[in-house]
């Protein structure tokens, strides 16, 4: 069948998923600033490479990726208590970045990813608020501590991958081949 262009293989996939998982790890543990006011929190370029790895893979690769890279760099960082909301914010976050990168719009991918910083910084809000009270800080007042950080590596982490859609869909072909 010539001309014809046919999906990459499942072994493909899953070797890639877990490169990307790979790249999402290192780029959550080795590139992050602590945040003040919590118990082992912390902003990161992670979700910058959840975000490329979503133009990559597309779904259900991406959220299982994302869910898996930024899971362990939990457990590495210590953070293990984490782990149940980031498993289920960051796989979200693949996938539906994934789908806005299907477009093939740079406004679409965009919109997307602001759509993921806000679900990003709104489910750790809520998972801190329910689940932290630590000394004389309530729940609340810890999730307000992380919130700016949160909004803050939601912008830049979204404007990096978006400055990146283009030139990454292009190279995408030729990473991915069966």
């Amino acid at each position: 069948m010539a001309g014809k262009k046919s999906a990459p293989s499942a072994v493909v996939q899953v070797a890639f998923s877990a490169l990307m998982a790979a790249v999402i790890f290192v780029a959550t543990y080795f590139l992050q600033v602590p945040i003040p006011g919590t118990v082992n929190g912390y902003a990161n370029l992670g979700d910058m490479m959840i975000f490329l790895c979503a133009v990559i893979l597309g779904n259900p690769w991406a959220g299982f990726s994302a869910a898996i890279g930024s899971g362990i760099a939990d457990i590495v960082y210590g953070a293990g208590w984490y782990i149940p909301a980031t498993f289920v914010i960051k796989g979200l976050m693949g996938f539906l970045s994934a789908a806005f990168a299907k477009t093939g719009k740079t406004g679409w991918f965009f919109l997307g990813n602001l759509l993921c910083g806000a679900l990003m910084c709104g489910g750790y809000f809520v998972f801190e608020m329910l689940v932290f009270k630590t000394g004389s800080i309530s729940g609340l007042t810890y999730a307000i501590n992380s919130l700016p950080m949160n909004i803050l590596q939601a912008c830049i982490c979204v404007v990096g991958a978006t400055l990146l859609f283009k030139p990454v869909s292009a190279i995408r072909g030729r990473l991915i081949k069966n």
